[in-house]
C-alpha cells in the first residue's frame, strides 16, 4: 500500500499502464525503462554516465526554507565596563506587529518561473538559486584558517526572500544560477509619509493601542507634561495616536 496515496501499488501500476495506452492511442511514442534497467545502462555506457553525472537535480522550491531565525544566544556570559566603556540596553517592542504593518505582504497566488529569468530586481518573492557565498565548506567543516577551496566548494544553495537577494548582490555576492522564482506581482506595504498601504495596519494599530495604553506610562512620565509629551513622541516615532 502506497503510504501517500492509499492505494495498492498494483493499481498504480494499472494506472501507469492506462496513461501508457492513452498516450499510444493519440500517436505518441512511448518509451518505457525500468530503474534498474537503467541503472545498468548509465554503468556500462560512458557517454550517458558522464552526462547523468553532469545534472544537477533541483526540487521543487519549498518556501518555508525561506525562513531563517535570528540569533538569540549570549555572546558575552559577563562583561565588566572599564572606565572608557559604557554598557547600553535595547530592547524591541512589538517586533512582530511592527513586521505585519510595515514590512511588504504580497497579495494573490505567486507566478512560478522556471526559466527565462529576468534580472533579480524585476522580481518581489522567493527565488531557489546557487549563490557564491563566503565559502560554503569553510562554514559546514567550521574551518577558520584560509580557505583554499575551489569555486564548487564555495557555492552555497538555498532559497532566499528578493529583498535578501538583492542586498547580498549589492555588498559583492553572485548569483551563479537560477534554478525557480516564485514572484508576486502585487505587493503591499504600508507608506509612513502618507500613513497608507498594508494589508494589516489598521489591524496593528487598533490592538498596538490598546497594549500601549494597558502597560501604563513609563517611569520617566511624572508629571502632566511628561504624560503629554510622552503622547507626542509616541505619534511622531509612531503615526497612531494613543
Amino acid at each position: 500500500m502506497n503510504p501517500v496515496t492509499g492505494t495498492s501499488m498494483s493499481d498504480l501500476y494499472q494506472r501507469t499502464l492506462d496513461k501508457r495506452s492513452f498516450l499510444e492511442k493519440n500517436g505518441y511514442k512511448y518509451i518505457c525503462i525500468r530503474e534498474c534497467e537503467f541503472d545498468k545502462e548509465v554503468g556500462s555506457d560512458t557517454d550517458l554516465n558522464k552526462y547523468v553525472k553532469s545534472r544537477t537535480l533541483h526540487y521543487p522550491l519549498e518556501p518555508r526554507e525561506a525562513f531563517y531565525g535570528g540569533r538569540t544566544e549570549a555572546f558575552t556570559m559577563y562583561k565588566e565596563a572599564t572606565k572608557e566603556e559604557s554598557i547600553h540596553y535595547y530592547d524591541v517592542t512589538s517586533l512582530y506587529p511592527f513586521i505585519n504593518k510595515a514590512g511588504k505582504i504580497p497579495l494573490g497566488h505567486p507566478m512560478i518561473i522556471t526559466a527565462n529569468f529576468k534580472s533579480i530586481d524585476e522580481y518581489e518573492g522567493l527565488r531557489g538559486k546557487l549563490m557564491f557565498g563566503l565559502c560554503r565548506t569553510c562554514m559546514e567543516d567550521g574551518v577558520t584558517e584560509n580557505c583554499c577551496h575551489d569555486v564548487d566548494s564555495r557555492t552555497l544553495t538555498g532559497t532566499w526572500v528578493s529583498d535578501e537577494t538583492k542586498k547580498v548582490v549589492q555588498k559583492g555576492y553572485k548569483i551563479a544560477e537560477i534554478y525557480e522564482v516564485w514572484h508576486f506581482e502585487n505587493v503591499s506595504q504600508y507608506d509612513p509619509l502618507i500613513r497608507q498601504g498594508g494589508v494589516f495596519t489598521e489591524y496593528v494599530n487598533t490592538f498596538l493601542k490598546i497594549k500601549q495604553e494597558a502597560s501604563g506610562w513609563p517611569d520617566w512620565c511624572k508629571t502632566e507634561e511628561d504624560h503629554q509629551k510622552y503622547i507626542e513622541d509616541y505619534y511622531t516615532k509612531r503615526r497612531h495616536q494613543v
